[in-house]
C-alpha cells in the first residue's frame, strides 16, 4: 500500500504541476522580452516560474507516455554526501532511463557520478540511519528485526536496499523532468511536500555549452537547510552546496538561523515526538532539550493523507486547498522549496535543456531565497547598458508578466489583487506605481483618487533617522535631486495573520531610498462582504467604533454560539451550580437585583475587572436587604453598568461581580466565598474582561474616535474592469492598531494579581479593548477585525495551555465530530494515556515558570491577599497532581510536597523587600515584586544523586477558614546535604580563581540594593570553591542574555566579614545544579528531633588558613536547628581557567557536603 501511494504521488499533482508553468514560459517568450533580458544566454531562456495562478488554470498534466520531441544523449547526475553520517541515496524513475535504484551507501565526503537519459523524469532522496540485512532485503539484526521491516529511520523503501519507489515519509525530495515543454526545457525543484528528513541542495552542471555556462548560478542552484548545525554564517558569497563565483554570489537567506531551524516543525508533525528531555527534535515541552543531527518532519499530507491536506480530490485547486501551518513553516525555513501543492510560482525552476545535476546531501550554508535577489540581478544586467532599465523593471514586475501571459494565451483576466497575492508566497515583492513625485501630482490632478490619498500622506514626517526631520515629499524630492530615487514602489502585505485564512490588508508605498519605511494604507471590508482572491481574503473587517453597538454584540453572540456548538476542546454550555449570590440583570424595564441561588443551577457571566481603589457601591450587611430587591442602574459604576448591559444583550440572566456578590464588611463571608472564587470563573459560561478599565468608573462600552475610520478613505475595485460594487475600502490610518496581545500584556487588567486566576480558569473570555472586542476560548481566539497577532497561538493568547486543557472537560469527547483547533497543542487531542508520563512535570513547570512568575509581577491592593488571590489555581493544580500519580500531593505555602525541590529554586528579579511576616522564607510569596527561575530550571528532569534533599515533614497553619489563604505560621523539615561557607566582601583574585557558581541574595540592604557578599568554602589542594553574586546588570538569568560577570576584583585583598552560612544542595540538572543559602535563626531551636542521621564532624582549613569551621550533626534525640533562606545558588559543573595544569574543581564530588536534618521557616 505504501509503495502504491508513493508511486501514485510521483505521477500526480506535484511532479506534474510544473507542466502548466511551461505554458506561461511560452507566453513570455512570445511576448519577446525574456530573451532580450539576458543576452549572455543567447537563445536560451531560464527563469523561476513566478506566474500567478489564474482561475482557468490547466488541469494537472498526465504522466508522460512517450518520448519527448528532443533527445540528445545522457546527462550527468551526481550525488554527494556532505553529512557526517552515511547516506543511502534513493533514486526513483518515472519516465525515461534512470541510473538504477540507488542500492549503495554514500559515506561522508563521498560522491558518485552517474548518467540519466535526456528524457528522464524522476526523484532523488536520502535515506538515513540504515542497517540492511545480507542481501539488502530487510533490516539487519542490529535493529532487532532479523531481515524484515524498515531498515532506515527516514526515506526507507520497505526495507529494501534497491529502491525503485519513493521513500517512506518524511523525506526531502529533489525532483526532475529533463524534457519538459516538448523537450526544450528542464523542470526541477526541491520538495518538502512529503516532509523533510535531511538538508539538500541542487547544483546545475552546465557542461561545455558556453550559453549554459553564462547562466548565473545564483538563479538556478537551490538549497534547503532546515537543520541546526548546518547553517553557515552570512557572507557576501557562499556555497550553500552550490557553485559560486564573485560575479554571481549565491543568495543567502539571512532570516534563517539556528533558532528558526530548531522550531520550524509543528509539534504534531514530528516523526517521533519526544517523551522525555533529550529525546526528540523540537523544543517542546522543554525549551532547550538536546537535539539530534537531523530533524525529520512529516508534512500535513504525509501525516493525515487527507485530501484537504494533500490538495487532492475535491480540494485539487488553490481556492479550495489553502496553505496549512506546515506549508507556511516550510516556506519560511526553505523559501525555494515546495512546501505546498501549489507552490509552482515560487518553487519550480525552469532552464534550457542541457547540462547535468549534482544533488548534495547536507550542504553547508543557508537556505537560498532566489526571488529575493532576482531584482538586484536584473538591475545589475541593466547597468551594463546592454538591456534597458525599463526592460529589467518589467522582468521583476509580476503585473507585466501576468498581463503578457494573458495577452498571448487568451486567458481570462486576473485581478490586480490576485497578482499581488502571489507575491506574498516569498518575500514581499514591489512594483512601480509612479517614477517621480510630479507624476503622482499629475495623476491626482487627472482624477486619481488613490494618488490624492498618497499626496495627503506625503506631508507626514519620515519616522527614521537620518530623515526624520523631512516629510516623505521632501525625502522623495531629495532622492530625485541626487539621482538615488527608485520611484514610488507599491506592495501588498498583512498587518497580522488571519489564522487559517491569509488576510492581505495593507498597501505599502515606499518612496525612493526610504522604501524601508513605507507609507501604509489599510484595506477594509464589511463582515458580510468578504472578498477573496486566490484563496486570500482581501482586507480586514471594518470595525464599529461603538463597542456597545448591536454589530459588536452580534459578533460576540456568534462567537459564543460557535464555541458551544462546534468547538471540540471547549466545555459544553450548560447550567452549572451558581455561586451563592449572583446579580439578576433585569430588563430594560426592571433594575438588576441580588439573587440568592440556594444551590440551583444556571448559566451566568463573571466579570473580571480592576477595583482601582474605592468603589461607590458594594454588598454589605447593611445593603444586602435592599439589593435583593433592587440595585438602581444609575447608582452602578460605569464598568458594572456596562457589564449588566452586555449580559442582557448576550441573552443571559445572571452576572457575578465580586464586590456585589461577597459581603465586603464580613470577614467570615469573605473567607467562605473567597475560597470558591476559582470555581466561580471555572464554571462561568463566559467571563467578561474589562481589560482597559483601571477602575470601576472607567466603563467598558466606549466609542473610540482615534481610529483609522476617521482617516481619509476611498474605494478600491478588486479589478480594473470589475463591478464597482466589488471593492474594498482603502483608508489612511490615523493610529496604531490594537491587538489581543496588547491587552494580555500591558493593559490595566493584566497588571492585577487577582485577575491571573480569572484568566487561567475561565473557559471562555470576551475581552473589551479600546478599539474592538476579542474572544479567547480553549479552541481559538478571535478579533472583531478578523486578524490575529503574530505568534499569538503559542504565546500570550494560549498561555497555560497544559493547565487549561486539564481543568475543563472537552465536549468533543462526547461528540468527536466537532471541530478541532488548528492553533493549540495537538497532543491534547490524543488519548489521555499518551500524556500520563509527562503530565505532572509539565504542569509543575507551567505552574512555576509561567503562573508563579506572572503572578508575582502583578500588583495587589492588599498584600495580605498574596495566597488567597492565587488559591483557585492552587486547587486545580492539586487536583491534576492527585489524578496523575501523586495522590498525596500537598500545597505547602506556595510549593508542592510532591515537587518541593522545584518550588525552592526561585530568586528575586528586582529589589523588592522580602516579607517573611506574610510567608516563610522559602516561599515565593515573601516577595512584593518580580521573581525568576534560572533559564534551565524546567527544561529537563532533576537527576537523582546521593545529595538530594528529602522533605521530612511540613506544617502550615492557616490564619482563617481558607486552607489556601493567608497563613499564620509555616515551616518544613528537610533532611539534606549542606556545606558550611563564609561570606567575604571581596577576596584575593588570581587568574585561576574561577567561580563555581553564583548567588542571588534575598536580603535587601537599605540604600544599596541587594547584598553583594561573595561566599567561599575550604581549600581543596590547589583549588577552592567560590560562589559570587552576578553582576547587577546580569542579575536576571531567566532570559539567557549572556555570560555572567562576578563581583570579584582582581588582585585585591579584603578581610572576610566572618558571617557564617550554610548552602543546601537542592538538585542537579545536566551540567549545573541548584542550591539555597541558609542562615541560622538565633535562639530558635526546633522542638522536633532528628531522624536517623549520623553524627559527623568535618574540619578543614578555611581559605585564609587561619580559622576552623565545622559542619556538625548532633545526636538523634537533640532538637534540630532552624534556618531561614537568604539566597539562591546556581552551581556550574566545575570551574577552571582552561589551563591543563590546573585541576578543575568539581563541586559535586567534594566530600564537604554533609547530611543534616533541619527546620526551614
Amino acid at each position: 500500500m505504501k509503495g502504491k501511494r508513493a508511486q501514485d504521488k510521483m505521477s500526480s499533482a506535484k511532479s506534474n504541476r510544473s507542466r502548466k508553468s511551461s505554458s506561461i514560459s511560452r507566453k513570455l517568450l512570445a511576448a519577446g522580452f525574456c530573451i532580450a533580458l539576458l543576452p549572455y544566454a543567447d537563445a536560451h531562456t531560464y527563469h523561476r516560474n513566478r506566474a500567478a495562478w489564474k482561475p482557468n488554470w490547466d488541469p494537472n498534466r498526465p504522466v508522460r507516455k512517450g518520448p519527448p520531441l528532443k533527445r540528445d544523449g545522457g546527462k550527468p547526475l551526481v550525488v554527494s554526501n556532505m553529512c557526517p553520517e552515511t547516506i543511502w541515496p534513493g533514486i526513483g524513475t518515472q519516465a525515461g532511463t534512470g541510473t538504477g535504484v540507488g542500492g549503495f551507501a554514500l559515506k561522508s565526503g563521498e560522491s558518485k557520478s552517474m548518467t540519466v537519459s535526456a528524457d528522464w523524469q524522476g526523484r532523488v532522496w536520502g535515506r538515513t540511519n540504515c542497517s540492511f540485512a545480507v542481501g539488502g532485503n530487510g533490516a539487519s539484526n542490529a535493529n532487532g528485526n532479523d531481515g524484515s521491516g524498515a531498515a532506515c529511520t527516514t526515506g526507507d523503501c520497505g526495507g529494501l536496499l534497491d529502491c525503485a519507489i519513493t521513500g517512506e515519509t518524511p523525506v526531502t525530495l529533489a525532483e526532475f523532468d529533463l524534457a519538459g515543454n516538448g523537450g526544450s526545457q528542464t523542470f526541477y525543484d526541491i520538495s518538502l511536500v512529503d516532509g523533510y528528513n535531511i538538508p539538500m541542495g541542487i547544483v546545475y552542471i552546465p557542461g561545455d555549452d558556453p550559453d549554459l555556462q553564462a547562466i548565473p548560478p545564483n538563479l538556478v542552484n537551490a538549497a534547503c537547510i532546515a537543520s541546526t548545525g548546518y547553517l553557515a554564517a552570512i557572507a557576501s558569497t557562499g556555497t550553500n552546496g552550490n557553485s559560486s563565483n564573485a560575479t554571481y554570489p549565491i543568495p543567502l537567506e539571512d532570516t534563517v538561523d539556528n533558532t528558526a531551524a530548531m522550531s520550524w516543525c509543528p509539534w504534531d508533525l514530528q516523526k517521533t515526538p519526544p517523551d522525555k528531555p533529550g529525546d526528540g527534535v523540537y523544543p517542546y515541552p522543554d525549551d532547550n532539550i538536546q537535539r539530534p543531527t537531523f530533524d525529520p518532519c512529516l508534512s500535513a499530507c504525509s501525516k493525515t493523507n487527507a485530501p484537504s491536506d494533500c490538495c487532492t480530490g475535491s480540494y485539487d485547486e488553490p481556492s479550495k486547498c489553502p496553505r496549512n501551518d506546515f506549508a507556511n513553516a516550510a516556506n519560511t525555513i526553505c523559501p525555494d522549496a515546495y512546501g505546498y501543492a501549489f507552490d509552482d510560482q515560487t518553487s519550480t525552476f525552469i532552464i534550457p535543456t542541457g547540462g547535468g545535476w549534482e544533488i548534495v546531501f547536507c550542504p553547508k550554508g543557508r537556505s537560498t531565497n532566489i526571488l529575493k535577489v532576482l531584482g538586484d540581478q536584473m538591475r545589475k544586467i541593466a547597468s551594463t547598458g546592454k538591456v534597458s532599465k525599463d526592460i529589467t523593471d518589467m522582468a521583476i514586475n509580476e503585473t507585466y508578466i501576468n498581463e503578457m501571459a494573458i495577452k498571448n494565451g487568451g486567458g481570462e483576466g486576473v485581478s490586480e489583487k490576485a497578482k499581488l497575492g502571489s507575491w506574498v508566497e516569498s518575500d514581499r515583492q514591489k512594483w512601480k506605481h509612479h517614477s517621480t513625485y510630479d507624476d503622482v501630482v499629475a495623476a491626482a490632478q487627472a482624477g486619481c483618487e488613490l494618488c490624492k490619498l498618497l499626496l495627503s500622506f506625503m506631508d507626514r514626517r519620515v519616522e527614521r533617522p537620518p530623515w526624520n526631520e523631512l516629510t516623505y515629499k521632501e525625502a522623495l524630492l531629495e532622492d530625485e535631486k541626487h539621482g538615488t530615487s527608485t520611484g514610488l514602489m507599491v506592495s501588498l502585505s498583512s498587518l497580522r495573520n488571519g489564522g487559517d485564512q491569509d488576510v492581505l490588508d495593507q498597501l505599502l508605498f515606499g518612496f525612493g531610498s526610504h522604501g524601508d519605511v513605507p507609507l501604509v494604507l489599510s484595506l477594509q471590508t464589511s463582515r458580510d462582504g468578504i472578498k477573496f482572491v486566490e484563496g486570500s481574503q482581501i482586507g480586514h473587517f471594518t470595525l464599529d467604533p461603538n463597542l456597545g453597538s448591536e454589530t459588536n454584540c452580534k459578533i460576540a453572540r456568534d462567537w459564543l454560539k460557535a464555541c458551544g456548538e462546534t468547538h471540540y476542546e471547549c466545555p459544553s454550555i450548560e447550567g452549572k451550580h451558581l455561586p451563592s449570590r449572583v446579580i439578576h440583570v433585569g430588563t430594560d424595564d426592571r433594575d438588576p437585583y441580588i439573587f440568592l441561588t440556594d444551590g440551583m443551577k444556571g448559566k451566568y457571566i463573571a466579570l473580571s475587572h480592576c477595583w482601582g481603589g474605592w468603589i461607590s457601591i458594594a454588598l454589605t450587611t447593611k445593603t444586602i436587604e435592599v439589593f435583593t430587591d433592587r440595585i438602581p442602574m444609575a447608582d452602578l459604576p460605569a464598568t458594572f453598568r456596562d457589564a449588566v448591559l452586555i449580559t442582557r444583550k448576550l441573552g443571559l440572566e445572571y452576572l457575578w461581580i465580586d464586590c456585589l456578590c461577597i459581603m465586603q464588611d464580613s470577614s467570615e463571608d469573605w473567607e467562605v466565598e473567597s475560597k470558591h472564587m476559582g470555581d466561580v470563573y471555572h464554571d462561568a459560561t463566559l467571563t467578561i474582561a474589562a481589560s482597559t478599565a483601571s477602575k470601576s468608573t472607567d466603563g467598558i462600552l466606549h466609542t473610540f474616535t482615534d481610529y483609522e475610520l476617521s482617516g481619509i478613505s476611498i474605494s478600491l475595485k478588486l479589478s480594473k474592469d470589475g463591478n464597482p460594487k466589488d471593492h474594498v475600502d482603502l483608508v489612511l490610518p490615523n493610529t496604531r492598531r490594537e491587538d489581543l496581545g496588547d491587552l494580555l500584556r500591558d493593559k490595566p487588567l493584566a497588571t492585577r494579581g487577582w485577575t491571573l486566576q480569572e484568566e487561567v480558569l475561565s473557559p471562555r473570555t470576551l475581552f473589551y479593548g479600546h478599539q474592538q472586542i476579542y474572544w479567547q476560548c480553549l479552541h481559538d481566539y478571535e478579533a472583531a477585525d478578523g486578524l490575529r497577532p503574530w505568534q499569538m497561538a503559542n504565546k500570550r493568547a494560549f498561555r497555560y495551555e497544559e493547565m487549561k486543557g486539564r481543568i475543563h472537560i472537552a465536549q468533543g469527547i462526547q461528540n468527536p465530530r466537532l471541530m478541532k483547533s488548528n492553533h493549540i497543542n495537538k497532543r491534547r487531542n490524543q488519548p489521555q494515556e499518551f500524556h500520563a508520563a509527562r503530565t505532572c512535570e509539565k504542569i509543575i513547570g507551567e505552574y512555576h515558570r509561567q503562573m508563579v512568575v506572572d503572578y508575582c509581577s502583578r500588583n495587589l491592593t492588599r498584600t495580605s491577599d498574596k495566597f488567597v488571590a492565587f488559591s483557585g489555581i492552587v486547587i486545580l493544580v492539586r487536583n491534576v497532581l492527585r489524578a496523575n500519580g501523586f495522590p498525596n500531593a500537598m500545597y505547602v505555602a506556595g510549593i508542592w510536597s510532591s515537587h518541593f525541590r522545584q518550588g525552592l529554586i526561585w530568586y528575586y528579579a528586582d529589589d523588592a523587600r522580602p516579607s517573611i511576616e506574610r510567608a516563610p522564607s522559602w516561599s515565593w510569596a515573601t516577595t512584593n515584586g518580580k521573581i525568576a527561575f534560572h533559564k534551565t530550571a524546567f527544561i529537563s528532569d532533576f537527576a537523582s544523586t546521593a545529595l538530594d534533599p528529602v522533605l521530612v515533614s511540613h506544617d502550615v497553619q492557616p490564619a482563617g477558614r481558607n486552607p489556601f489563604g493567608e497563613i499564620k505560621n509555616a515551616s518544613i523539615v528537610i533532611a539534606g546535604s549542606t556545606m558550611v561557607m563564609r561570606g567575604v566582601d571581596n577576596i584575593i583574585s588570581h587568574n585561576r580563581s574561577k567561580p563555581s557558581g553564583y548567588i542571588h541574595w534575598d536580603v535587601r540592604i537599605d540604600g544599596t540594593g541587594r547584598r553583594k557578599t561573595a561566599l567561599f568554602t575550604i581549600r581543596l589542594g590547589d583549588s577552592s570553591m567560590f560562589l559570587f553574586n552576578p553582576h547587577p546588570r546580569k542579575a536576571d538569568l531567566a532570559d539567557g542574555s549572556g555570560p555572567i560577570e562576578s563581583n570579584m576584583e582582581a588582585n585585591k585583598i579584603f578581610k572576610a566579614n566572618n558571617v557564617r552560612y550554610k548552602v543546601l544542595f537542592v538538585a542537579t540538572q545536566g551540567r549545573q545544579a541548584h542550591g539555597l543559602v541558609l542562615r541560622l535563626v538565633p535562639g530558635h531551636d526546633s522542638d522536633r528531633n532528628r531522624n536517623g542521621t549520623t553524627n559527623a564532624e568535618v574540619r578543614a582549613r578555611n581559605i585564609d588558613a587561619d580559622e576552623k569551621e565545622a559542619n556538625n550533626q548532633a545526636d538523634d534525640d537533640t532538637p534540630i536547628e532552624t534556618y531561614r533562606r537568604v539566597g539562591y545558588v546556581w552551581f556550574s559543573e566545575k570551574h577552571a581557567n582552561g589551563n591543563s595544569h590546573y585541576d578543575a574543581y568539581k563541586w559535586a564530588e567534594y566530600d564537604g557536603w554533609k547530611k543534616e536534618t533541619f527546620e526551614l521557616m
